[in-house]
């Protein structure tokens, strides 16, 4: 929404002629652009459904698909003069309407990258990415997602979040989506990360205890201590095949929940991993565990769910999980 409306301004700023805008301002676009534009999967245009969505797409006049979110893209790039990979190439309704800008088009491939003011590591591999959620909050968190992780692989999302659904929900039915248990990452205690204090508030705001990142080898890890001396550290590197994802769980806790959204789809459950046509999630720990699979539901656009497959582990005791993902 913000790129659509800064795009709009600067489009009648051209074609009235009108004094340029600071340089501060257009340096500030920019950033914007290369944030949104880490995102987005360049294989399909989607991207993580991370966050508080609202379903808002302006001037989408000849009905594009919501989910693509390279036509916001690819105008902002035109009229801001930011240069975007050529595989996002595509067509925005705007450029019929008025002058088309020069689109500008740099060759490469997408780079790991990491944004520490905002919260989010990203890492890729080959027609892939993982994305990892830190807790590092500026303004009010919409979500209690810390150490959420969404992994891509060839244009699909194969460990995802569940979205948002609605802000209309009473505060019991927001915590799955907005809460800890829409999201991939561990819940200890069946309670949220941070404590419900209202509708769009959440209390103890969750700070990281450290964030790693390496792109030359890619790796990259996060972690937290709650109000309760619960404790999360995730890392995560590429492998050959794909991603290791190793979980150290520590704290005075009940019971402590490692859970996968994941890919609907028909998946296959074995003793310590489950698997979907050629792609293979497989689970090693230092203490015993049992494989749970059932059914809760995604919201890929605002006030609408479907039903998504969901993998849990539950743990009793302090614990170190190792996660491989694994694509063939």
């Amino acid at each position: 929404m913000i790129l659509d409306l800064l795009s709009v301004i600067e489009l009648l700023r051209q074609e009235w002629s009108l004094d340029s805008f600071s340089e501060s301002f257009y340096e500030k676009v920019n950033l914007a652009i290369e944030w949104y534009s880490s995102m987005i999967d360049p294989i399909s245009g989607n991207a993580p459904n991370m966050g508080a969505n609202d379903g808002t797409y302006l001037f989408n006049y000849d009905q594009k698909e919501y989910r693509d979110f390279r036509p916001t893209l690819l105008l902002a790039s035109a009229l801001f003069n930011k240069p975007i990979p050529e595989n996002f190439v595509t067509s925005h309704n705007l450029f019929q309407m008025f002058k088309t800008p020069i689109i500008h088009v740099e060759k490469g491939i997408p780079k790991s990258n990491i944004f520490p003011n905002g919260g989010y590591l990203k890492l890729v591999r080959k027609d892939g990415m993982a994305l990892l959620r830190a807790p590092k909050y500026f303004f009010r968190p919409s979500h209690s997602d810390a150490l959420h992780i969404d992994i891509w692989q060839d244009g699909i999302n194969w460990i995802r979040d569940a979205g948002s659904f609605s802000y209309a929900l009473p505060i019991n039915d927001q915590a799955s989506f907005s809460g800890t248990k829409g999201h991939s990452t561990i819940q200890f205690d069946g309670q949220d990360q941070m404590p419900k204090i209202s509708r769009f508030l959440f209390g103890n705001w969750l700070k990281p205890s450290h964030t790693f990142f390496d792109d030359k080898k890619n790796i990259m890890s996060a972690g937290y201590k709650d109000q309760n001396g619960n404790s999360h550290i995730r890392k995560v590197r590429e492998i050959e095949k794909g991603w290791e994802i190793i979980d150290e769980i520590k704290g005075d806790f009940e019971f402590a929940e490692s859970r996968w959204i994941l890919k609907p789809g028909k998946w296959n459950v074995n003793k310590k991993s489950v698997s979907y046509r050629t792609t293979a999630i497989e689970f090693e720990s230092n203490q015993n565990f049992e494989l749970k699979l059932s059914e809760s539901y995604e919201s890929l656009h605002y006030m609408d769910k479907s039903i998504v497959p969901i993998l849990e582990i539950t743990f009793q005791i302090n614990t170190m999980l190792k996660t491989n993902i694994l694509f063939k």
